[in-house]
């Protein structure tokens, strides 16, 4: 029962993650509002409210793990980024992807701040909040760490929904987990996935139209 309970708890995070940015979707498109902050402010809402539920066993300590989070964020970076080069033969961009970059390109240095700060304070606390607080944290209770390390890296990734991202999102959802296993603090890989964003933003704005900017990960 105790295991049934896990998986269920771990279920429902997933569940209403996909439903938060669904919704913020759905929302965005008929206010004409923006479809890149817009599901990602209504996916940090619902971890909020996650964390006020049975699912979330509060793991958040101010500090904690900070320089574990700052050591491993510039390696969880490359890492991914090589890992997007590598999937780019796999998985060539299509238009809507190409799109998408191209929404969430900062133009100037008051957008590109924007983005960056967006990235720590609603990006990498949602998804850090459901994946590693809590889909991670179950998970570990029920298999050896490294297992659910990788069985947790996966669900994060497969939860993106999108083939082109499957291994940048797996290669944060790694350190991530790792991080968060090392210290027993949130605090960590959040360092490290807004890091990562705030970098994948940087090279956007600094990119030209010969950049292949198709191939740097966001998660």
């Amino acid at each position: 029962m105790k295991a049934f309970a896990e998986i269920r708890d771990a279920s429902l995070a997933v569940a209403a993650a996909l439903a938060a940015l669904t919704v913020g979707l759905y929302i965005a498109d008929a206010i004409g509002l923006s479809r890149i902050w817009l599901p990602q402010i209504i996916l940090l809402s619902t971890a909020i409210l996650l964390t006020r539920t049975s699912l979330f066993e509060s793991s958040f300590r101010p500090l904690a793990g900070l320089k574990t989070g700052l050591f491993l964020a510039p390696a969880a970076t490359f890492s991914a980024y090589s890992a997007a080069v590598a999937s780019s033969f796999l998985f060539p961009p299509y238009p809507e992807l190409l799109k998408t970059i191209d929404l969430m390109r900062p133009t100037t240095i008051q957008e590109l701040l924007s983005s960056i700060l967006l990235s720590f304070v609603v990006v990498a606390p949602a998804e850090e909040i459901i994946f590693r607080g809590i889909v991670h944290r179950k998970l570990r209770k029920l298999l050896p760490r490294n297992f659910s390390l990788l069985l947790s890296s996966v669900i994060f990734a497969a939860a993106h929904l999108d083939a082109t991202r499957l291994l940048p999102s797996l290669t944060i959802g790694v350190f991530a987990a790792y991080a968060f296993d090392k210290t027993d603090s949130l605090t960590p890989a959040m360092i490290i996935h807004g890091f990562n964003n705030s970098i994948y933003f940087l090279l956007l704005f600094l990119s030209s139209a010969t950049f292949s900017a198709e191939q740097i990960p966001f998660h």
